[in-house]
């Protein structure tokens, strides 16, 4: 074989080995840039899955604080009539005076205690028009 012939075959043979190289280097490159495609498609699936989450948390709040407005339009409800009750008892003792000591003392009695849970009930409904959250399970004894 000539020799300008054997330096040609030379001189692509390491042409073909830098090529073989750059396709090594290359294949590499796609291979990092799949691998990041992967991890950020993980972390996209991850935010999706978190924002889902914050969504649901959002209904829930919703939910509880619908049920709040419920349960402060019920105590409101009761405080009403329970107050229509002190003062039809305060219209009876004033009208009929002082009955004797037993009724008096019942009488006295069911105002003192329609009293305490009318005070009760209000204190509850301040703390509930602050837009706290409070559990059903707290009014179970309602």
């Amino acid at each position: 074989m000539p020799n300008s012939k054997k330096k040609t075959i030379e001189e692509l043979t390491q042409l073909n080995e830098i090529r073989k190289e750059q396709i090594k280097s290359l294949t590499e490159i796609m291979e990092m840039k799949d691998q990041k495609f992967e991890n950020l498609e993980k972390l996209y699936q991850g935010q999706e899955t978190r924002l889902k989450n914050v969504d649901e948390l959002m209904k829930n709040k919703d939910d509880m604080l619908d049920l709040n407005e419920k349960i402060i339009n019920r105590y409101e409800l009761e405080t009403e009539a329970q107050e229509k009750k002190i003062a039809e008892l305060e219209e009876i003792i004033n009208k009929y005076g002082p009955p004797n000591d037993t009724s008096m003392v019942t009488i006295m009695l069911s105002h003192m205690k329609l009293a305490q849970k009318v005070a009760e009930q209000t204190k509850l409904l301040e703390t509930l028009s602050n837009d706290k959250i409070v559990l059903a399970s707290d009014f179970a004894d309602i």
